[in-house]
């Protein structure tokens, strides 16, 4: 049976000047609708889990209209100012699990633990492919090891038409020590095309599969217009 959920609209909200404006009891209550959805996701109870999904989403339009109202009317605190970038973590990361709870959603794949987008059709440079991935509550792909690498390597060649595409990896901070782009850290694996990454004229800060050579990897200026992969974990 679905845990009773409260109402977020019934917040006080008369008070302008309160100086933390109800947001401690605001995540709190998110905090527990949370742990209402993951305890119905580990159940496996599909009734619940739809249910609350539904109640989430009209909880998500609640955060979004409280914290409109919070910037607009008490903007100059600093404590409320964490506050609310928590309220929007958390929302980001109810976002990528509602995705892969209801089975990542039209044109996203899984695989393991992950959701991909295969934007194979669509050339953006490398930072606008980023952005693209972030709009959507991911981030350009970070393969984590060779299953993984061989998965999207299998898939990009079922399209004939796809030729170079854009992965997470750059050294655009640091020449020669390249990270990922979601989270900033340093590659485990690594799939290198022999003699690369070389940073050919001094320009190369962006990594690509390449289908040249049966799309392995490749460091190449990020201004070029390229298809790219979008993953949610």
């Amino acid at each position: 049976m679905v845990e009773p959920f409260e109402n977020v609209y019934e917040l006080p909200m008369d008070d302008h000047n309160a100086p933390n404006f109800e947001l401690s009891a605001l995540i709190r209550k998110w905090n527990n609708q949370l742990d209402v959805f993951f305890k119905a996701r580990r159940k496996r109870d599909k009734v619940s889990v739809l249910l609350i999904t539904m109640l989430l989403i009209c909880l998500l339009v609640a955060v979004a209209l409280i914290i409109m109202h919070v910037i607009a009317n008490v903007e100059g605190s600093g404590r409320l100012k964490v506050q609310i970038q928590q309220l929007t973590l958390n929302t980001s990361n109810l976002e990528r699990q509602l995705h892969l709870l209801l089975g990542c959603g039209y044109g996203w794949h899984k695989f393991m633990s992950s959701c991909y987008d295969f934007q194979l059709r669509l050339k953006k440079t490398w930072y606008d492919a980023k952005i693209d991935c972030h709009t959507k509550g991911g981030y350009l792909v970070k393969i984590d090891n060779a299953f993984e690498n061989s998965f999207l390597k299998s898939y990009i060649q079922t399209d004939k038409n796809t030729h170079n595409v854009w992965i997470g990896a750059h050294d655009s901070e640091r020449e020669s020590t390249f990270v990922w782009e979601s989270d900033n850290s340093s590659l485990s694996y690594s799939d290198w095309v022999p003699e690369e990454p070389n940073n050919h004229y001094l320009n190369e800060d962006c990594a690509s599969m390449r289908k040249k050579h049966d799309y392995r990897w490749n460091d190449v200026p990020c201004s070029m217009l390229l298809s790219y992969i979008c993953e949610i974990q």
